[in-house]
């Protein structure tokens, strides 16, 4: 089942819109559908939205540079094989 739901949008956030959906052969209805079930599927399992904790895991690798805990050479390697063409 789906709702109608009216929104006030910028003018120049609209165009930027419109100009998205015609790029990708869609309706911006369906851009903008896709987009607010992006944000809505972004809140994991505590509420927290995926901005609140990406930065939550940038400020936990930022203090483990601080206190000088960085990979290994071996380690780094061993990821950049993982994913070498």
């Amino acid at each position: 089942m789906s709702a109608a739901l009216t929104v006030q949008i910028d003018e120049t956030v609209l165009a930027r819109l419109e100009a998205l959906a015609a790029e990708r052969g869609t309706t911006r209805e369906h851009v903008v559908q896709m987009a607010v079930a992006d944000l809505v599927s972004s809140v994991d399992s505590e509420g927290r939205h995926f901005e609140d904790w990406q930065l939550a895991l940038i400020d936990e690798g930022l203090a483990a540079a601080e206190k000088g805990d960085f990979a290994a050479d071996e380690e780094v390697e061993a990821v950049f094989s993982k994913y070498r063409a």
